[in-house]
């Protein structure tokens, strides 16, 4: 559950999936909807990089981009991360940081507003 693809990496296909949309099954899929690799990747977490790395890996044989949203705008939305510190982080990576704060003129459309609190589910002592 927690592998992410790296470049160079060869997809295996080998039966049924706990979670679809989770790290290296998201580029399984991918593959396996589309049948070959895509051009463009846009993320907003760590889950995505699998995804993301499965798109510019260097077979590819088109130019290829993948995005990263930072979630560094905690006035509109709840992101606490560190601009500068992600955006540095993603372009090690070869991903173009996209930052909420800056980048984005609305990040919900009236009159939908930020909440008062983030939600956040209860922990299941089943799933722990």
């Amino acid at each position: 559950m927690d592998y992410k693809y790296a470049d160079g990496d060869e997809l295996v296909f080998t039966g049924g999936f706990i979670q679809k949309n989770l790290n290296a099954n998201k580029s399984i899929w991918i593959e396996r909807e589309i049948g070959q690799r895509p051009v463009l990747a846009f993320g907003n977490s760590g889950s995505d990089t699998g995804m993301m790395n499965y798109v510019l890996d260097k077979r590819n044989p088109y130019r290829s981009q993948a995005y990263m949203v930072v979630a560094d705008d905690d006035v509109r939305e709840w992101g606490t991360q560190n601009w500068e510190e992600k955006s540095a982080q993603y372009k090690e990576q070869g991903y173009v940081p996209i930052s909420m704060k800056n980048d984005f003129l609305e990040i919900y459309p009236a009159p939908i507003k930020r909440a008062a609190e983030q939600y956040t589910e209860e922990e299941n002592e089943d799933a722990a």
